[in-house]
């Protein structure tokens, strides 16, 4: 595997790992990670979807096929039963997906994309943790993210990480220093919260293309002392 590491604000350590999540975690010790932070395929094959009526739809397709087919299937019961023996806590993201292998939940995120009802994706995801309290919405729109460069077809943006951050540090769930695993890096937006938040992080990616790209995303997110995230 090829690893990238990168120094944070306070000393915190951010790596950026090249390689497969499964043959990763194999090697980690029981509840190595304070919290699992991940976004896994959902299994609906996004890149043969159309995602707007109003977007040229070849153009759509042909940039979603460059993706592969990264979607076709969910991760298969090892992925969790790993994921869930190296973290303490967990949020994952496409919870409602994966209910064969991990249950109910009390604690859960909702993300209202406040989006307009044209568009044919969904108005709204769901996070799954493994955490005791209160659920809690986000409401904000996807489109005030679109100052922030778009690597990744299904990412997460940056504020919704914030928000999500800033909720478990508000009731100490995580804390500064503490040890964060994203198994699915994406465009790697996580990685600028860790940064902000001071964080350690290991980020997994299997596809090249999106690791070198989300490295990118880090450098230039967070060449300046503060990150802008609205």
């Amino acid at each position: 595997m090829n690893i990238v590491e990168m120094k944070g604000q306070k000393g915190n350590l951010i790596r950026f790992i090249h390689g497969d999540c499964n043959e990763f975690m194999k090697d980690i010790d029981w509840k190595h990670y304070h919290l699992g932070m991940v976004d896994p395929p959902y299994g609906i094959d996004i890149a043969k979807r159309m995602l707007g009526k109003n977007m040229n739809q070849m153009k759509q397709l042909r940039d979603r096929r460059k993706m592969g087919n990264w979607d076709e299937k969910i991760p298969e019961e090892d992925y969790f039963a790993k994921l869930l023996y190296v973290t303490r806590n967990q949020v994952i993201w496409g919870g409602n997906y994966f209910g064969d292998y991990l249950g109910s939940c009390k604690k859960y995120y909702i993300w209202d994309k406040e989006q307009h009802e044209d568009l044919s994706f969904a108005a709204c995801e769901f996070a799954w943790t493994s955490f005791d309290a209160a659920p809690k919405m986000i409401k904000r729109s996807r489109s005030k993210d679109a100052k922030h460069e778009k690597i990744h077809d299904t990412q997460k943006p940056i504020y919704l990480y914030d928000a999500v951050f800033m909720d478990l540090f508000k009731w100490e769930a995580l804390k500064q220093g503490d040890r964060v695993l994203d198994t699915h890096g994406g465009s790697h937006n996580i990685a600028i919260l860790a940064w902000r938040y001071n964080l350690n992080l290991d980020i997994v990616e299997i596809n090249e293309e999106f690791h070198l790209a989300g490295i990118k995303n880090f450098k230039q997110n967070c060449s300046q002392l503060r990150v802008e995230l609205f």
